[in-house]
């Protein structure tokens, strides 16, 4: 009877966990955020298009703890510098009202990224991307990882934290893609 309520505990559990974005093996579509950081700075140019079938991570962030989120960006920073060829895009999703306030909070709190590396952007909840991308804005899901390459989803992530266990799982997606 014990091992029948652990296995029912052990789904539910599973079962309440939030998930959020594309599955492995599906596609990523295009679309058009407002960049604020990085080498795309003041355009609203498809990511995924800019650099194609090239390996890229986009971590959509909602609700997220600047702290957590500013580790995450500089992390995928190191593995740009590190993998040539690797891209990333961290998505802040905002309100379109919000923007012009949030550009200048985001351009000091990655002041000191290097503009050829990691893009931060902003992106309104109403977007049809996040339809499209299958990001869930409940307030339980801080951020959504999607890894791709050759616009196909290569591995995921919800709410990843940046603690060594969190960074060793972005390391081996970034591997992943890279091999």
């Amino acid at each position: 009877m014990s091992m029948t309520l652990s296995a029912l505990v052990a789904f539910s559990a599973v079962a309440s966990a939030p998930t959020s974005g594309l599955n492995v093996g599906q596609r990523i579509a295009a679309y058009y955020p407002t960049h604020v950081v990085g080498s795309l700075r003041g355009t609203q140019v498809c990511f995924p298009c800019t650099y194609k079938s090239a390996p890229q991570i986009q971590v959509f962030t909602n609700n997220e703890k600047p702290e957590n989120i500013n580790a995450i960006a500089r992390h995928l920073d190191g593995l740009m510098r590190a993998n040539p060829g690797f891209y990333a895009m961290v998505v802040v999703v905002k309100p379109q009202t919000d923007h012009a306030k949030k550009t200048e909070t985001l351009r000091g709190l990655f002041s000191d990224l290097r503009p050829a590396n990691v893009t931060v952007s902003l992106l309104d909840p109403k977007d049809e991307a996040i339809k499209a991308y299958g990001i869930n804005l409940d307030r339980a899901v801080t951020n959504t990882v999607i890894g791709y390459e050759g616009w196909m989803v290569q591995g995921t992530a919800v709410n990843l934290q940046a603690t060594p266990e969190g960074m060793k799982a972005l390391d081996a997606m970034v591997a992943k893609m890279m091999k």
